[in-house]
């Protein structure tokens, strides 16, 4: 689930193959937009480019697709590509400047794409990320450092300043020395990164990004923690949890969050969340096969 750039459209898709565009200018009233057979198995990876005119998709049929979406209503594909090693696409990052597409794999690797031609993508480079499936990545808003999160590892953070030869900048701790990464954000000026780690998100500053330093540990919650999104003026924290619920923290002193509500309402694990660009709503979306609209003063948009 993503919202495009100019928060007119959000993208959901989901184990049906499908990926919905739903016009949500007024997130009230969302409208469906368009429906596409995102991936021929399920759709584990959305991102739009910072331009908004492409949205890329993977998924389970090995292939990220590349969409022209300029014309939300009629999407078409430009371009797809397939991983080297074949294996299940989980996630998905531009660059700032969307000439780079990140994409993690299931077989632990992340491999960098150069979209400056989307017609004709080509493959930068690949490296193991992690010991499981990359089921995150997150680029700095400077493009350099590359965020990579795992279901089976800690989170760690890579040099992509050439991302023709990354490099392991740091691995990053949990809040006991080890746990795992669903999901890793980086706050909008950078200086902050953001981890699930199992029952306790954690807060990093990553300024010089070969010494990050710990800012905070979120309350242990009950149950894992699926996802992490900042706000757009990175003062709110977003988590996604398997209690079915996702939370606001007040991170406007990031050494000490603040819990500000719960969202609740689906009936099964919260699975991704998203702000919306002016910040004024969070998607989540759920195994309940469902997907919300909150305003984020804690009522139902």
């Amino acid at each position: 689930m993503t919202f495009s750039p100019d928060g007119r459209i959000l993208a959901t898709a989901g184990d049906d193959n499908e990926v919905r565009l739903w016009t949500v200018t007024d997130p009230a009233h969302p409208t469906l937009t368009a429906t596409f057979a995102g991936s021929d198995r399920l759709v584990s990876g959305l991102a739009f480019s910072p331009d908004g005119r492409l949205l890329a998709t993977a998924g389970g049929d090995l292939t990220v697709r590349l969409w022209n979406v300029t014309d939300p209503a009629h999407p078409t594909s430009p371009a797809s590509f397939t991983a080297d090693r074949g294996t299940t696409q989980w996630s998905l990052a531009f660059t700032a400047d969307g000439r780079t597409l990140a994409v993690g794999g299931g077989d632990a690797t992340v491999g960098l794409w150069n979209l400056a031609d989307p017609a004709h993508p080509t493959r930068i480079t690949t490296v193991i990320a992690a010991t499981g499936p990359v089921t995150s990545v997150a680029f700095s808003p400077d493009g350099r450092s590359l965020a990579t999160g795992s279901g089976d590892d800690l989170p760690s953070l890579w040099n992509v300043a050439d991302p023709a030869r990354p490099t392991i900048a740091a691995a990053l701790n949990g809040p006991s020395g080890r746990g795992t990464s669903r999901s890793v954000a980086f706050s909008p000026d950078g200086r902050i990164l953001a981890a699930s780690m199992d029952f306790r998100p954690k807060l990093w500053n990553v300024t010089d990004p070969a010494h990050p330093v710990p800012i905070a540990t979120l309350p242990e919650q009950r149950h894992l923690v699926n996802g992490v999104a900042f706000s757009p003026d990175g003062r709110i924290l977003a988590t996604a949890g398997n209690d079915h619920t996702a939370k606001l923290w007040n991170i406007a002193d990031p050494a000490h969050p603040v819990p500000i509500v719960t969202f609740t309402g689906h009936t099964d694990r919260v699975t991704w969340l998203a702000f919306s660009p002016d910040g004024r709503t969070l998607a989540t979306v759920s195994d309940d096969v469902t997907a919300k609209l909150w305003n984020v003063t804690g009522r139902p948009a």
